[in-house]
């Protein structure tokens, strides 16, 4: 990992992306109920992102390496 993330162990970064997917979760309910955007996404593109988050943190270390190196526009934003 020869970016910002070679900082980081992959178990830290498991549990970025379980924290981060909370967070997410929490805008896609308010989303879901209120049938609305929040923060400017929508309830599909959060499910999505709360699914990628979670699967996330969840990966092998192996896993979690090949994410965090690809270019930028293929990671979890």
């Amino acid at each position: 990992m020869a970016t910002f993330f070679a900082q980081f162990t992959p178990d830290q970064l498991r549990v970025g992306f379980a924290r981060n997917a909370i967070g997410l979760h929490a805008l896609l309910a308010k989303a879901e109920r209120t049938g609305r955007k929040v923060n400017g996404f929508t309830a599909d593109y959060l499910r999505a992102k709360v699914a990628q988050y979670e699967a996330l943190s969840r990966a092998t270390d192996d896993e979690i390496r090949t994410h965090v190196n690809r270019p930028i526009e293929h990671r979890v934003s």
